[in-house]
């Protein structure tokens, strides 16, 4: 079978960045929410992760039951929890290249291709033991089979897109506002044809499949209402909380600045009037009402959940569903623009990703848990100068820390490394001096600005540093003497 330059092309960029994928998988540390998801859920039952486990957003249903499928083959690795992510990007690399290959142009569709995938932010989530890789790949599956039934309707394709939307909705529930907007979008696009029997059959199997989803997510959803697990998210507005949020962190830029905003209003701009003149003058592909109508319904919905019932907004990772669908929305309307105009707009954008993703691209932390990055090697740096010292050392941690050096002291038994918990007296302890992991790196607030600590707690100096991290603002102390500093 003949292969053409442009399949090759799509091969060859899902390759390089499946490649990037993988190596993080293997080579970035456990961060706080793996941590909590392979402690406090996966050892449960099934029926306790839906129904009796801590109900907290972080119990990615879906994620959770698939990484305790794989640990039942014995592989119980963080490397293993992370590998059903691991296989979505590949169903979102096949499905993204079927959406394009069969409805874009060879540059357009390439191009298209390139932004889809290089959002630095987005592809950390698909190397971590976590359901947001899990929710993009079958967001775009659903997408795929929504732009085939766009095309003929087939009530096979029907009940594939809304399938595949129902499980995004598992794995994340913030995912109900994809699932609700393509279920409009697809019944009014039948209702058009005027084809009263597709219709009819069209909505009783979108009623069956809601119901079904329904049924399986109300408990959850229920009991993360009641115990008041919804809590993540903004208030202040879709723009500031949503969008800006998201921006900033696919820039890795955290704090308040105009840059942030500056990109963000270019590209809305840019993709308001490449829309608006698309459809008002007509040059749009048959699949661009397909994805403006579900990016644009989303976005309604969420305001209105905001508006009507006080359902926070989406932010950073929340908000990554977006992203493709903006995406998508933007490039099936550039290829009706004419060639120099829309090449030249594609060319633009897919340079400002490409540049972005090669500056923030790296193999050792995350954005939003930078602070694990190191964990495992201060562990070996200190059981290595205990080994050598012939002493047990005291290790005291910072609670936003305690959960991935806990991991790796837990899982690796280092012999010359004890972790102090708040209850130890330092009187008490007899192994030797004792050592602070310390860190003025957290979470921004909802106006994102971190509130750092001073750099050096009360009491101590430069020359009590064993070793520091200076961009994830990580200091350990050694041979503290005495009481221990507040931090």
């Amino acid at each position: 079978m003949k292969i053409n330059k442009i399949t090759v092309g799509y091969i060859l960029i899902g390759l390089t960045f499946f490649s990037y994928v993988l190596l993080r998988a293997i080579r970035v540390g456990v961060t706080y929410d793996e941590v909590v998801t392979l402690q406090e859920f996966v050892p449960h039952s099934i029926y306790n992760i839906l129904f009796e486990a801590r109900p907290i957003a972080n119990n990615h249903i879906l994620n959770t039951i698939l990484i305790k499928a794989v640990f039942l083959f014995g592989a119980q690795s963080l490397f293993f929890a992370r590998v059903p992510n691991l296989i979505s990007f590949l169903l979102y690399l096949y499905f993204s290249c079927r959406i394009l290959s069969r409805g874009l142009p060879g540059f357009y569709g390439i191009g298209c291709f390139v932004l889809l995938i290089c959002n630095p932010f987005m592809l950390e989530f698909f190397s971590l033991a976590r359901g947001y890789g899990l929710s993009l790949a079958f967001m775009m599956g659903a997408l795929c089979f929504a732009s085939d039934n766009i095309r003929r309707f087939s009530t096979s394709s029907l009940c594939k897109s809304l399938a595949l939307g129902a499980l995004s909705v598992v794995s994340i529930f913030s995912m109900i506002y994809f699932e609700i907007a393509l279920i409009v979008v697809l019944n009014i696009t039948i209702f058009l044809r005027r084809d009263w029997s597709i219709f009819r059959r069209s909505l009783i199997y979108s009623s069956l499949i809601g119901a079904a989803l329904l049924a399986a997510i109300s408990v959850p959803i229920f009991r993360l209402e009641k115990y008041n697990g919804l809590a993540y998210g903004g208030s202040r507005g879709f723009y500031s909380d949503t969008l800006l949020s998201l921006t900033r962190y696919t820039l890795g830029n955290f704090e308040a600045s105009y840059f942030a905003p500056y990109l963000l209003n270019s590209f809305l701009c840019i993709s308001i009037a490449v829309v608006g003149i698309s459809f008002s003058r007509k040059w749009r592909t048959s699949l661009s009402w397909l994805f403006v109508g579900v990016a644009g319904l989303s976005v309604l919905l969420i305001i209105c959940a905001h508006s009507l019932a006080g359902v926070k907004y989406p932010i950073d990772r929340v908000s990554l569903f977006l992203y493709p669908l903006m995406m998508l929305s933007l490039c099936f309307c550039l290829c009706g623009l004419g060639r120099w105009i829309g090449t030249g707009l594609l060319a633009v954008l897919v340079l400002a990703l490409s540049s972005n993703f090669t500056l923030r691209a790296n193999f050792y932390k995350t954005t939003l848990w930078d602070f694990d990055s190191h964990a495992s090697q201060i562990l070996e740096l200190i059981n290595g100068m205990g080994r050598a010292e012939g002493r047990v050392i005291g290790l005291r941690i910072v609670n936003i820390l305690g959960r991935s050096v806990s991991y790796y002291a837990n899982k690796n038994r280092y012999g010359f490394v004890r972790i102090l918990d708040k209850h130890d007296a330092v009187e008490e302890i007899k192994e030797g001096y004792y050592f602070l992991y310390f860190s003025r790196n957290v979470f921004p607030d909802s106006d994102f600005v971190r509130h750092d600590k001073d750099r050096l707690p009360k009491g101590l100096s430069e020359g009590d540093i064993f070793i520091e991290y200076p961009e994830e603002q990580i200091i350990v102390f050694k041979d503290l003497k005495g009481g221990l500093p507040d931090y």
